[in-house]
């Protein structure tokens, strides 16, 4: 109940073309995070990031942001934070049938666990590759690194994902896949180990 909340957000980008298939840009953001019943928590943030995005160029695709973000709690009790941000994007793709994937970010997220807020640190690789029309595959590794803030907590996380798509129809997609997660963390009792299967079926008009 403690983590109910409203979330109201603003964000606006700003685009300029450097080339035919790039683009720079700045972008502000503001949300704005109102807890039912843990008011303590509430807060807004601003953020500030500026960067790159381009389409097709060397067999890549992606975008790129870096900045800085600042939270601001309602309860002068609690310190505001503030820290550098990032978000990166990326895909090389150098056979038309198999893409390469970084996925990076940091950030400020929501507290939990007694934490006004959490400094969040993730990066992702992946992998998709295509055997047959109908058939393709997915690789993943994700390493997290989530630092508490006003508590003694760090967890550092690393997650390995595995899964099969077949297209059964144009319309429908079957689905089996695999994670595991390993969570090391510093504080008592709150590492764990997780197997994750799944079976899904997606289907579109």
């Amino acid at each position: 109940a403690d983590k109910e909340r409203d979330t109201t957000a603003l964000n606006t980008i700003l685009y300029h073309a450097v080339a035919p298939k790039t683009r720079a840009l700045v972008e502000a953001r503001h949300t704005d995070y109102d807890y039912v019943s843990n008011t303590r928590l509430n807060s807004n943030n601003v953020a500030l990031l500026a960067g790159l995005t381009w389409d097709a160029t060397a067999k890549t695709t992606g975008t790129v942001k870096f900045g800085g973000e600042k939270k601001r709690f309602d309860d002068s009790s609690i310190d505001d934070e503030s820290g550098g941000m990032w978000e990166v994007g990326v895909k090389w793709a150098p056979r038309t049938y198999s893409t390469f994937g970084l996925n990076t970010r940091r950030a400020l997220d929501e507290g939990d666990n007694g934490a006004s807020s959490i400094e969040s640190q993730s990066t992702t690789l992946s992998w998709d590759h295509e055997w047959m029309d109908r058939l393709s595959s997915t690789v993943s590794y994700t390493y997290s690194d989530q630092d508490y803030q006003d508590i003694t907590r760090t967890d550092k996380i690393d997650t390995f994902g595995v899964g099969l798509t077949y297209e059964m129809r144009r319309w429908l997609d079957l689905g089996v896949g695999y994670k595991y997660s390993e969570n090391d963390s510093d504080a008592v009792g709150e590492s764990f180990e997780r197997n994750i299967f799944s079976i899904s079926a997606t289907a579109s008009l």
